[in-house]
């Protein structure tokens, strides 16, 4: 199960565009600050996932930090093998093996646990210009990533304005247990590779706008690439008539993605408003839209919450089917073509709704939990919704 990495560029440059905000502030509150989150994330009858994060961040002057990321990860549970059309039995990725009646979703069973750690450096190179520096390593059972990003953000001189571009880069590492098959093998088929490889490249170029002393806008544009191996190696595809009835999926070995993203903040009496919106494209056929909506709220006391509801479309990807039928000239041959069974790669519709609760303990400490309720649904109907409760609990310390 690969658990993707974090610290990507995007997470900069939302970054940098905190930083127009609080374009008034004269000096820092506090020198270095650690947050601790535990969040945990379970699928109903399906998989469960415990996180823990341990962050630093070290200011050294109003705009020149360090922050450094630790990251651990726990995955346990059962996940769709896109092979569920067949009665059969299937060998799971630790080695052990499970049974699908082929009535419904065939679910393998998965363990898995993920250490990882990123380390960022933002860097003042004069009044109005600012560089950021990442670097990122991920390690699983079956997978390792590492990353490097570099973006740039540059003010206008009355710092109503600002302009972010920069990049990101990560090699990942496949290592399937037991070897990885090949792509459209029958599901019989022994023949396995060690490991295989990706390289993924993402491009970011944006804006953002102080509209008043209350209210900013943020456009973004990503242009993404991934080449190498893009396929899951634990994924099958069910085969209606033809001599293969299952065969291991097989996705293209290149992926073009372009992503278009707007963001308002509105500040109004110490309460916050945040909605934003994501369209993303890519060249396997994906077309998405993500709406989501935040308002903080401030209450009596050191109390705030906040709400939080997001939306998310998807179209499936131009090589995926729940089932692969073989008729006409194509009968009794097995699938030939770049194919998928993954769920995740449908027409998938979600639908989160949550509520952060948080209190300021003292100056320098605040506590914050937040429970959210996901559903994701298939607008076929051919897999099962999946119904997920994320619980999270987080506690932040400042100091001199």
């Amino acid at each position: 199960m690969q658990l993707k990495p974090r610290g990507k560029v995007s997470q900069a440059l939302a970054a940098a565009t905190c930083s127009l905000l609080s374009v008034n502030a004269q000096a820092v509150d506090s020198d270095t600050s650690w947050d601790m989150t535990h969040l945990h994330y379970a699928e109903k009858g399906r998989v469960s996932v415990a996180e823990q994060v341990v962050a630093m961040e070290k200011i050294y002057t109003d705009e020149d930090r360090f922050k450094l990321k630790l990251y651990h990860d726990s995955i346990t549970g059962a996940t769709p093998n896109g092979g569920g059309a067949f009665a059969n039995t299937f060998t799971s990725a630790s080695g052990g093996s499970y049974y699908s009646d082929g009535s419904g979703d065939a679910l393998a069973l998965i363990q898995d646990e993920r250490i990882a750690v990123s380390a960022e450096w933002v860097e003042q190179t004069s009044r109005l210009e600012k560089r950021n520096y990442s670097l990122s390593y991920s390690n699983e059972l079956d997978y390792d990533s590492v990353g490097a990003s570099l973006t740039y953000d540059s003010e206008s001189k009355d710092r109503m304005r600002s302009y972010n571009w920069g990049g990101s880069i990560n090699y990942d590492v496949v290592r399937a247990q037991g070897g990885i098959p090949t792509g459209l093998a029958a599901s019989t088929d022994m023949t396995r590779t060690a490991q295989e490889n990706s390289v993924v490249v993402d491009l970011i170029a944006g804006m953002t706008q102080v509209l008043n002393r209350k209210t900013l806008l943020q456009f973004n544009y990503t242009l993404g690439l991934s080449n190498g191996y893009l396929t899951d190696p634990y994924k099958y595809i069910s085969v209606i008539g033809g001599t293969v009835p299952l065969q291991y999926e097989r996705r293209p070995s290149s992926r073009l993605g372009h992503s278009f993203y707007t963001r308002a903040i509105y500040n109004h009496k110490k309460n916050v408003a945040k909605a934003s919106y994501r369209l993303y494209v890519d060249d396997w056929g994906v077309f998405s839209h993500t709406i989501d909506m935040r308002y903080r709220y401030k209450l009596k006391g050191r109390w705030h919450w906040q709400p939080h509801v997001r939306y998310y479309s998807q179209s499936a990807a131009d090589f995926y089917s729940y089932a692969f039928y073989r008729e006409g000239s194509d009968a009794g041959f097995p699938v030939s073509s770049d194919a998928s069974s993954d769920y995740r790669l449908g027409n998938l519709t979600t639908l989160t709704a949550g509520v952060q609760f948080g209190r300021k303990v003292s100056r320098n400490s605040e506590f914050a939990m937040r429970i959210e309720h996901i559903n994701q649904s298939d607008r076929l109907g051919e897999f099962q919704s999946v119904n997920a409760l994320v619980a999270q609990i987080s506690f932040t310390y400042k100091y001199q």
